[in-house]
């Protein structure tokens, strides 16, 4: 295939990987570049200058014609094709991060129209259990999706020996953006200088126990979801509990018992102007 120089005489440097990225072939790179620098163009002529198979390059075009990189025009009786602006590059990108957002909500919908489905035909609890460090995050980032409050009995410093506080962090964040409400019971903790000022940011409240640190079982809970988590070294793992009745009992009973009798720790947190 020849190649196409622009209007200066010079390739274009590394615009055939850059349209590759969009899903242009390099044959409809060519054909691109060709009729946009030459002008309105009959297949033939394009083949022509190209050094291709008119069949070929027909073909192309169609494909090309189909995702309106190129447009049709008539001069009496010759069909003609025309570049469009390079624009339309922008515009297929915001098209396909359109249909991506469209998309992304039916997926949304669908999973919860299947849990639902599932919920209503299962008799008995469903069980799933993730191990190790990644398990734990695993368990966190499916928590992004819940529809109801989250609510915690952890030790927040073993989970931050594990996780690491720079990751703690970034959960918080992306958590309290997407409107999660959460309410924690941590025992007494030093991190409360750290995360405190960010706390009512990330949509986030939290009591103490008047218990010393060293929890090594958590319970985090949203939706119909109870996770039990053993925060031991070397035997880290996650269970999920997934039971209408158990996650309600937790979440109505035994966390609303322990939250009315756990601290209020505003009185220990750094003021914030956040």
């Amino acid at each position: 295939m020849k190649k196409i120089l622009s209007r200066s005489g010079k390739v274009p440097e590394n615009l055939e990987s850059h349209l590759r990225s969009l899903g242009c072939t390099s044959r409809e790179t060519a054909i691109y570049l060709d009729v946009f620098t030459r002008g309105p163009s009959t297949v033939q002529q394009i083949a022509n200058r190209l050094d291709e198979n008119r069949i070929t390059v027909h073909s192309a075009i169609t494909q090309m014609l189909e995702r309106g990189i190129l447009a049709e025009t008539r001069h009496e009786k010759q069909r003609l094709l025309v570049a469009e602006d390079p624009e339309i590059f922008l515009r297929i990108v915001q098209r396909k991060q359109a249909e991506l957002t469209l998309a992304e909500t039916h997926a949304e919908q669908a999973v919860q129209i299947i849990r639902s489905l599932a919920r209503e035909t299962q008799s008995t609890p469903r069980f799933r259990l993730h191990q190790g460090i990644s398990g734990l995050q695993q368990m966190l980032e499916e928590s992004l999706n819940a529809s109801t409050e989250i609510r915690v009995i952890t030790d927040i410093n073993e989970f931050e020996n594990l996780l690491g506080l720079e990751y703690l962090e970034s959960y918080y964040a992306r958590r309290g953006a997407k409107g999660i409400q959460s309410r924690l019971i941590w025992p007494r903790t030093f991190l409360l200088d750290k995360l405190g000022p960010r706390l009512a940011h990330n949509k986030m409240k939290v009591k103490i126990l008047p218990r010393d640190e060293g929890w090594q079982v958590g319970l985090f809970s949203w939706n119909e979801t109870l996770a039990i988590k053993s925060l031991s070294q070397g035997s880290v793992t996650c269970t999920l509990i997934e039971s209408r009745e158990i996650a309600y009992f937790f979440q109505h009973v035994v966390f609303e018992s322990l939250w009315q009798s756990a601290e209020d720790p505003s009185s220990f947190l750094p003021n914030s102007s956040e």
